[in-house]
């Protein structure tokens, strides 16, 4: 599960609570993540663009949340964290 509350599982752990947050260093870290996977960068970072940025941590989460746990703010806890 890739959005949690807190992180417990022991992944690295992409906090949007804090600076890791802004809509750049989302884009910015799922650049990082495709490095050497062969995942379309330019495609998914495209995606995230889309539309707002709750839809912005959706697609980061689909991509990439078997890689890192995504700390979630409050606000979007019932969204998210299941």
């Amino acid at each position: 599960m890739p959005f949690v509350a807190k992180s417990t599982s022991g992944l690295p752990v992409i906090d949007l609570r804090g600076p890791e947050g802004r809509a750049s260093a989302l884009q910015a870290a799922a650049r990082r993540l495709c490095e050497g996977t062969g995942l379309n960068v330019e495609a998914i970072v495209s995606e995230m663009r889309q539309d707002d940025y709750l839809h912005m941590v959706k697609v980061f989460g689909r991509h990439f949340g078997g890689l890192v746990d995504i700390v979630v703010p409050y606000r979007f806890e019932t969204e998210l964290v299941t």
